[in-house]
């Protein structure tokens, strides 16, 4: 579709238009592009710091339940053992 204009000052209000997007667009693509780089930070991916402090508390919850499950389980094989032996 043609746009027809009928004076320069109709011309000069499209170009500043035109250029007002252009300005707006750029700002915007700047600001994505930031908010992508914040995204690939470590801590971000990580869940933040609080996330971070979960999953380490959580780990050392999950590693000692597995200790103390695994010595009462030994424990309780081995008197069945000297019970057998007796």
């Amino acid at each position: 579709m043609e746009i027809q204009y009928h004076s320069f000052s109709e011309i000069e209000e499209r170009l500043r238009i035109l250029k007002l997007r252009r300005e707006i667009d750029k700002e915007s693509l700047k600001l994505h592009l930031n908010q992508a780089k914040a995204n690939f930070y470590p801590i971000h991916l990580m869940g933040g710091v609080s996330g971070i402090v979960q999953k380490i508390a959580l780990t050392f919850a999950i590693k000692k339940l597995s200790q103390l499950f695994r010595k009462k389980f030994i424990d309780k094989h081995e008197k069945q053992i000297s019970r057998g032996m007796e």
